[in-house]
């Protein structure tokens, strides 16, 4: 019987058009993501005005390197994906989106 803690991961409206591009490679996708389910911890810390948002970082075949970002909500145990993108333009995009989750009434940081 295992006692590991899982943890759920949700994508945010705002990241689920970000899914189109990677239709061919879905399967892969998802098994690259679902680390996060039982090591929230796994992408890189990120700093400046990504303070607090973590960077999965992995490659598909096809596609090449991606990224992830998202953020832990820890009392729900929640890694939230805001952003899922190949590697380029990522911290400007994960900028800009970051300030419209946290002008947003949606989750409270």
């Amino acid at each position: 019987m295992s006692t590991e803690i899982r943890w759920e991961i949700v994508t945010h409206r705002i990241a689920r058009k970000d899914l189109r591009p990677f239709r061919h490679v879905l399967d892969d996708l998802e098994a690259k993501i679902e680390v996060l389910e039982t090591r929230p911890e796994a992408g890189d810390e990120l700093d400046g005005s990504l303070k607090g948002v973590r960077a999965l970082k992995f490659s598909l075949k096809g596609v090449g390197e991606c990224r992830v970002a998202y953020f832990r909500l820890t009392p729900d145990r929640i890694c939230l994906l805001f952003l899922i993108a190949s590697r380029e333009n990522v911290s400007a995009e994960a900028t800009r989106r970051l300030q419209a989750i946290r002008n947003s009434d949606d989750i409270d940081f």
